[in-house]
This record gives structure tokens, C-alpha cells and sequence, in this order.
């Protein structure tokens, strides 16, 4: 089968692009061939001991397909070890490994290519020569690394609306971004996955996740739960934007009328407090479509408390 040159070299690249799976859906494979699950068993002892799944330039198209399908059979890997919350560890380290290699093909490729992708992703920019980078601060609230300090609007060059970027910071916002894409279907049911797959993903030694107090796994969302037994008399629809619609849509994974109508329920019980909303059944709908199609994941406790900690004291849910 004949496939076309450039877009193979681009979804080598970027294997979570459409580019990628229009070229993997087309190969038909009826099950799963030797060489690609031991590519798939290297790149995911790399992510897991490593952090990190090198990135290497090739002109060889075989090469090249090696790559491309070996990140398909790294997914059902990770998703055939652990269980519960060790498996979303590892799916986690895994993608944030697979979202540095992006990273790092990105750093080596031209603007038109950045741009290819970053549209795939859901990013809007503008840029002159690939040295600065522009876009609008609500495309930079969705797609800025929740956990560095260092990518806060706050702290960022924003003027008339507009957020200016230099490139290392615009690659980091696309490897965020990749994570996300990555993330998406993660874990694979291992009900679901060939007998091969199974039988390789035994030979993969598996570390320990590292526990930060307070941090354990499945506990890191507590916090929402006990959010949401004190009505919110003000800051509802950032509450809902970047908390309750991630959460319910991306943690909890109900499905979208689920996640409208607990979000629903709060907002009125809510009104007790405060009557005056304009937050509608159709605005939640929006919101919770949108943090499902991204991905997103709700703030942390710690920004929670810098976004609505005037409304409600958080040492009330602290010591709850």
C-alpha cells in the first residue's frame, strides 16, 4: 500500500494527529504484528523508567511506520498493566512522557507544521516568523500547564485580550495540549485487547508511584465534593467553566446530560444564597461539551482557593 510521503513523515512525528490515524486505520492489520508490539514494549519501558520517549529524525519511510504504530500498541500496553489508582499513574506517565517527545519533534519542525497540529489540537494563534507567538487569553487559559506557576496569565504579556507568547512557551502549551489528546481514551478496557498484547505487557516492570501527602491517588479531587455542599453566592460561572465542567465531564466521566444536571442542581441550590444568575441550562451544556472535547482537567485545590476564595472560607473544606 502506497501512502503518501508527507503525511507519513508528519504522523511519525505526531502520532495522536488525524494525519496518524487516518494512516493506521487504513492498514487493516487483523492482529498484532511482532516488531510493532516490541517497538510498543521499548517506547513504554522508556516512559515509565525514563519519563520520557526520545524523539528521533529518520528518512526511512519502514522507520518510519515503526514509530507511527508502535504508539498505538504502547497504548494498549500501559492500559494492560495495574489496576486502579496504580493505572492512572502509569497512563499518566506515560503521556506526559509521549507529550515531551511531541515536544521535542516540534523544537526541530517548521511553523506551518506547528500550525498543522496546533489546529488538530484546538489552538489558535497567529505568527509572523515562528519566534513570537499571539492568541487570545481565553485560547491561553485553556491550554496553559496547570501546574506551573510560571504560565499563569498573570505573569504572561497580555494586552487588549491578546496573550504574547515567545516559542519555548508556545511549545510547551502544544505539549500540553498533546498530553490531553493522548490522555483521551485512556485506559484502554483490557477486556478489549488482543491475547498478545496481554501477554506482552507481563514483561514490563512497573515502578512505584512516588505519593505526595495529600496527593494520593483518587484523593485529589476530594476537595470538589466537599465544595459541593456550600452554595456559592458569586464567581459561579468560572466555577462552572473551570471546575464543576471538568470535573463531572473528565474525573467523574458521566455522560453529558449526567454532568448538566448535577452541575444544574448545584447552581440552584446556590440560588438560595444569591438568586441573581444568568447561568442557564444551555450555557452548562456548552461548557461540559467543551471540557469533555479538551480534555480538561479541574483546578487544583490551590487555584481553586485564588479564583473563588473570597466567596466561601476554604478552611471549611480543608478540615472536612
Amino acid at each position: 500500500m502506497q501512502i503518501d510521503e508527507a503525511k507519513l513523515d508528519f504522523a511519525y512525528k505526531y502520532p495522536c494527529s488525524l494525519e496518524a490515524k487516518q494512516i493506521v486505520a487504513s492498514l487493516n492489520q487483523d492482529k498484532p504484528e511482532g516488531r510493532y508490539v516490541a517497538a510498543g514494549l521499548i517506547r513504554i519501558n522508556q516512559a515509565l523508567q525514563e519519563g520520557r520517549i526520545e524523539f528521533t529524525q529518520t528518512r526511512s519511510a519502514d522507520t518510519k511506520m515503526v514509530y507511527l504504530v508502535s504508539y498505538v500498541y504502547s497504548r494498549m500496553l500501559v492500559s494492560a498493566i495495574g489496576r486502579d489508582p496504580v493505572n492512572y499513574y502509569l497512563v499518566s506517565k506515560y503521556a506526559i512522557a509521549e507529550a515531551r517527545r511531541t515536544g521535542e519533534a516540534l523544537a526541530q519542525d517548521s511553523l506551518q507544521n506547528l500550525a498543522k497540529l496546533a489546529k488538530e489540537l484546538g489552538i489558535s494563534f497567529s505568527s509572523d516568523a515562528g519566534e513570537e507567538f499571539e492568541m487570545p487569553f481565553y485560547e491561553y487559559l485553556a491550554a496553559q500547564p496547570r501546574a506551573n506557576k510560571d504560565y499563569s496569565l498573570i505573569r504572561q504579556h497580555l494586552e487588549s485580550g491578546i496573550v504574547r507568547l515567545p516559542r519555548n512557551m508556545m511549545l510547551r502549551l502544544m505539549e500540553e495540549a498533546a498530553k490531553r489528546s493522548i490522555l483521551r481514551g485512556l485506559p484502554v478496557d483490557p477486556r478489549s485487547l488482543p491475547r498478545e498484547i496481554l501477554d506482552a505487557s507481563a514483561k514490563i516492570p512497573i515502578p512505584k508511584p512516588k505519593i505526595i501527602p495529600g496527593r494520593e491517588p483518587g484523593k485529589e479531587h476530594e476537595w470538589i465534593e466537599k465544595l459541593l455542599e456550600i452554595p456559592l453566592p458569586d464567581f459561579r460561572h468560572r466555577s462552572v467553566n473551570l471546575i464543576l465542567a471538568p470535573y463531572f465531564a473528565n474525573v467523574k466521566n458521566l455522560d453529558e446530560n449526567q454532568a448538566v444536571g448535577a452541575i444544574m442542581d448545584y447552581i440552584n441550590r446556590c440560588k438560595a444564597v444569591n438568586p441573581h444568575t444568568d447561568i442557564t441550562e444551555s450555557y452548562v451544556r456548552y461548557q461540559v461539551r467543551y471540557a469533555k472535547r479538551r480534555g480538561l482537567k479541574p483546578y487544583s485545590l490551590e487555584r481553586a482557593k485564588s479564583l473563588i476564595g473570597n466567596a466561601i472560607d476554604f478552611g471549611t473544606i480543608e478540615k472536612k
